[in-house]
């Protein structure tokens, strides 16, 4: 009795809900690599530089690099328990909670889902918080205002231009928006390279503190 040949669905990140099922979405090459790029040189990487300074460059290298493992190798870890979970229950695509509850329990699976909830929105608040800063600071600085906005001023005025983007903007637009950001964002990351380069002294190679480099850790981490 010959085996029907099972067609195994490949795995996209764009999905489109549509007549109740899931629906593949063809992506874009250069959007996708600008979504990747924007996700590993996120805004976290600009600060480094201020976070990791008080440390010194020995420690702060030490500390990017058992990071960089621990980051790379957690990857690694998870990418092959997603695997192993798909091949031993038949399916083509499951989620990361999904697979911890399999592993450890619904305990475990509601423990990373509310510490996934709280580690986002920390990151929304920030990036809401030092986004409306920027727009106010620019916004000021363009029409030459000399009465400064208050702060939340520029949260609500960024919460609700890039909100409504996001909301109703079409794919095409968002993509092509977030792909003139990753440009600006490597010209800045590279212009800092570029001014940080030129202020390097060999003195400093020798100053190391290392009891300040705990208040670096998380934000390294996470950028």
């Amino acid at each position: 009795m010959n085996k029907k040949e099972q067609t195994v669905t490949r795995l996209f990140s764009h999905l489109k809900f549509d007549n109740h099922k899931f629906q593949h979405q063809p992506g874009s090459v250069l959007g996708n690599t600008a979504l990747i790029v924007g996700t590993t040189i996120g805004a976290g990487i600009i600060g480094l530089p201020a976070v990791t300074l008080p440390s010194g460059i020995i420690p702060s290298t030490i500390l990017l690099v058992t990071v960089w493992l621990y980051t790379l190798t957690s990857g690694l870890l998870i990418a092959e328990l997603t695997l192993n979970v798909m091949r031993f229950e038949g399916i083509s695509h499951i989620g990361l909670l999904a697979i911890i509850e399999k592993i450890l329990g619904k305990p475990g699976a509601r423990i990373a889902g509310i510490a996934y909830v709280f580690n986002h929105y920390a990151l929304l608040v920030a990036y809401m918080t030092e986004g409306g800063k920027i727009l106010t600071t620019t916004v000021d600085k363009v029409w030459e205002l000399e009465y400064i906005s208050p702060q939340w001023v520029g949260t609500v005025s960024f919460f609700l231009v890039f909100g409504s983007l996001m909301y109703w903007g079409k794919d095409r637009l968002i993509e092509r928006i977030n792909g003139i950001f990753i440009i600006i964002l490597l010209i800045t990351f590279l212009g800092l390279l570029i001014l940080g380069g030129m202020q390097f002294q060999n003195s400093q190679l020798l100053v190391q503190n290392w009891q300040s480099i705990g208040n670096a850790i998380a934000i390294i981490y996470v950028a």
